[in-house]
Order: structure tokens, then C-alpha cells, then sequence
């Protein structure tokens, strides 16, 4: 009785102090609070909304948000592992009956601190970003082969506090679509128990995530653009009670499927573990655009590469995947944001095998 009060008190404790932020910076800096709505994410059957609260400062004439993210819908997912825990190894890359889908929902409640804001244009240099992430999922025909051993075999419900620095410094250039800039970011996540995160299924874990993004233009003319980028990112998770949809994703601010999926080419969660390492590089060329600046077609071709473990710290040797490929993007002017919808083929070298089937839905890979 006694554990269950004090995980409920300190819920309701990080709620409060999220909800309290706002009220007193303003009380301080004198700054107009303002109501701030829109989209977040989308895939074809869940989509993410958020809305809030900015316009406060806690560092003078930097813009601060207090926010709340609602998503929810059909998702996929996917075990590549049997019950004892082995790869599943499959030739013909079928793998039947290792996939299923989910019902869930996934919210998160914080605050978006500006720390230095932008020499020019809008938004902010440097965010420190501060959340209570919490996701629930209920599996539909998760294949109990593979999932009788998982303690999120059948679904779960779980609460992290995400800790998150962003340094975006990447300008788009809306005239010839093309890139130029650093982005970079480090991010904690902590799942403790005391969080309700035994209610379903069974959590207790962490994670620590850095990613560095840069782009650098070649050509940049009205009727043409070049320019390359490069992704790096490193990922690391452990903990007493680790569930199995955690090593299959790569995290951050927005959890990703991993390395299938951060790797492209790679079947989506397959090669799952606690270190992930992953590199993609994209030269892409933006051609001359249509009706106005309202559509600008980009071809771009890539090479990606990533190491992983075995869920195991490297104690045995990890898995080297490599891939590469190209495709088709028509970037549509939403507003003064780009939407990006496109179409790719693969081939994974590690695996000797084309994939055609592969698309974008709202922007590129990074």
C-alpha cells in the first residue's frame, strides 16, 4: 500500500512541476503566454497532435513551450528472435509469422526550454527538452512462438522521464530545397518500476542516445541543387528489466525502429540489441520546381551502415550491416515546412538482397 502511494505522489509530482514551470516564468519575465496547436507525427494508421502553451522565458528573449503530445492508432511490430532467445535466420527473408500489429497510444507531457536562440529566422539554437513519456500497447496476434518470454509479450504500459538537449543549426534553403548546417542532440531516458511500470507487462530500464547530423550544399541554383548529408547516431540500453520492444528501437525524442528501419534496406526491428551504432549518408539533388515553389521533385541515392550487438555488450562479435540505394522525392510547400513523400529501392549487401517496396511519408530519413 504503502509503494503504490508513493508511485502515484510522484507521478502527480513531475505533472505538477511541468504544469507550474510556465506560470512562474511568467510571473517573472512578464512574458505573454500564448496558445500554441498542431501536428506532430503520422504513419498510414496512427497519428501524433500536440498542443500547449509559449512564450515563456526562463533565459531572456528565448522562447519557452510547455506541451502536451497525444498519439494513437493501429502500429507494427515485429520479434526476429525465437523463445530461447536465438536470430531467426530466414533465406528467402519472409519471416513468416514474426510480425504483428498493436492498438496503443502514446503521450508526452513537458517542456521545451530555449536555451540560445537563432542568429536569424525563428525557433531556437539550443532546446533543453525535459518529458514524462508514456506509451501503451496491446498486441494483436503477437506470435507466442516468440513472444511467451518477453515481458512485453503481451503488450505493456510504460512511463520514462526524458531528458533531452538539442542543438538544431540545419537551414533550409526554401528556394532551391537544399540543406546546409549541424544539427546535433543527447538525450537520457529512464523507465524506473515506480513509475506504473508493472501494471502491464513488466519495465525497468535505460537508455542514452546521441545523434550529429550534417548537410553541406554543392550546387545551389533555382533550376538545380546538390548537396550531400551524414547521419551518425549511437544508441545504448540496459537495465534490470529490459522488454524486448526496447532493443528494437533506436531512441531519442522520438523512439525509431531499429536496425531494421535505421538502416535502410533492413527488414523493420530486425537485429535487435543494447548498442547500436548507425551511419547514413544521402547525396540528393533538388530539380526545378512546379508550380511555383509548391513542388520540387529531389532524386537522391545512399549508402547506410551499422554494427550492432548481440544483446550481449559486444561479449560476442556484433553484426555488420551495410545497404544502399536510391529513389524519388516530391517535396511539397506546406506553409513555410517542406512535406516530403518519396519512393526508394535497396539492396542489402549483408544479406545479398533488393528491397522495393520502401517509401517516405513526411521526410527523409534524417
Amino acid at each position: 500500500m504503502k509503494r503504490k502511494l508513493v508511485r502515484k505522489l510522484a507521478v502527480a509530482a513531475i505533472v505538477s512541476l511541468i504544469a507550474l514551470v510556465p506560470l512562474l516564468a511568467e510571473t517573472e519575465s512578464g512574458a505573454a503566454l500564448r496558445p500554441t496547436f498542431g501536428f506532430a507525427d503520422a504513419d498510414f494508421y496512427w497519428a501524433q497532435f500536440k498542443g500547449g502553451v509559449e512564450g515563456f522565458e526562463l533565459v531572456p528573449g528565448v522562447s519557452s513551450a510547455a506541451l502536451l503530445y497525444l498519439g494513437a492508432g493501429y502500429y507494427s511490430d515485429s520479434y526476429y528472435r525465437d523463445a530461447a532467445g536465438a536470430r531467426l535466420v530466414d533465406p528467402s527473408l519472409a519471416f513468416a509469422g514474426a510480425s504483428f500489429n498493436e492498438w496503443g497510444s502514446e503521450t508526452r507531457l513537458g517542456l521545451d526550454l530555449g536555451l540560445v536562440p537563432k542568429s536569424q529566422g525563428e525557433g531556437n539554437l539550443l532546446t533543453l527538452q525535459l518529458y514524462l513519456r508514456d506509451v501503451w500497447k496491446t498486441n494483436v496476434g503477437a506470435p507466442a512462438a516468440y513472444s511467451s518470454t518477453a515481458l512485453d509479450g503481451a503488450g505493456y504500459l510504460e512511463n520514462s522521464l526524458l531528458a533531452r538537449l538539442d542543438y538544431a543549426g540545419v537551414e533550409l534553403d526554401i528556394d532551391t530545397r537544399t540543406r546546409e548546417g549541424l544539427n546535433a542532440e543527447a538525450s537520457v531516458e529512464w523507465a524506473p518500476s515506480f513509475l506504473l511500470n508493472n501494471l502491464i507487462g513488466k519495465a525497468h530500464w535505460w537508455r542514452l542516445n546521441s545523434r550529429i547530423a550534417g548537410f553541406l550544399p554543392i550546387v545551389k541554383t533555382s533550376a538545380f541543387g546538390l548537396y550531400v548529408g551524414d547521419r551518425l547516431v549511437l544508441d545504448a540500453v540496459g537495465g534490470p528489466s529490459l522488454p524486448s520492444h526496447i532493443q528494437r528501437q533506436i531512441g531519442g525524442f522520438k523512439a525509431g525502429k531499429a536496425m531494421g528501419g535505421a538502416v535502410r534496406g533492413i527488414d523493420s526491428y530486425r537485429y535487435d540489441g543494447n548498442v547500436k551504432i548507425v551511419n547514413n549518408f544521402d547525396v540528393r539533388a533538388t530539380l526545378p520546381a512546379i508550380f511555383g515553389k509548391g513542388l520540387v521533385p529531389e532524386l537522391f541515392v545512399f549508402t547506410d551502415q551499422g554494427f550492432v550487438d548481440n544483446r550481449d555488450y559486444f561479449a560476442t562479435p556484433g553484426q555488420l550491416l551495410l545497404t544502399a540505394g536510391g529513389g524519388l522525392v516530391l517535396d511539397f510547400l506546406a506553409g513555410s515546412s517542406p512535406l516530403e513523400l518519396g519512393y526508394y529501392v535497396t539492396y542489402n549487401l549483408t544479406e545479398r538482397a533488393w528491397s522495393f517496396f520502401n517509401f517516405i511519408i513526411l521526410g527523409y530519413q534524417f
